[in-house]
């Protein structure tokens, strides 16, 4: 009698079925599993972070989809040093296991990510998502404040 992977079969030997690899999990592992998605809900992504900075209020966050399009990104890797991991780590992935960085170059991708940043959010603000940026201002808290700045009704 040949033994199933997909659908519990029985071990020829012993006559014992063999569980479906899904549903092995110790109680251990599901709690460790559920903890970890907790984590990562509960950790702010790195835009959401960078944006709630003091001095970042005027920062909005800018789409991921935007910031993954490679026509948006055109000769921003001229510009900003360590583009590569600054990107990754704008983009909450993880940097390679075989790069160990020191303090001094973590400060420097950090800065690096900033700036590259700074810059993916001028050229989106500058695309066309000037709403996004109208939503942080209060509506007419200024009497120079034009009034189409109120009657911003977008998305």
């Amino acid at each position: 009698m040949a033994s199933t992977r997909s659908g519990g079969g029985q071990n020829a030997a012993n006559n014992v079925p063999i569980p479906q690899a899904d549903a092995v999990l110790s109680e251990d592992e599901s709690d460790s599993e559920e903890s970890d998605v907790s984590d990562s809900e509960q950790e702010p992504s790195w835009v959401s972070w960078f944006c709630s900075l003091r001095g970042n209020e005027f920062f909005c966050e800018v789409d991921e989809d935007y910031i993954e399009d490679d026509f948006n990104l055109s000769g921003l890797s001229s510009q900003v040093p360590y583009y590569d991991y600054a990107l990754d780590m704008i983009l909450d992935n993880e940097p390679p296991h075989d790069v160990m960085l020191t303090d001094q170059q973590q400060e420097l991708l950090e800065s690096a990510a900033e700036m590259l940043y700074g810059l993916i959010h001028a050229r989106s603000v500058a695309g066309g998502s000037l709403c996004a940026i109208l939503r942080y201002l209060p509506c007419c808290a200024h009497a120079d404040t034009p009034a189409w700045t109120c009657a911003c009704k977008c998305g």
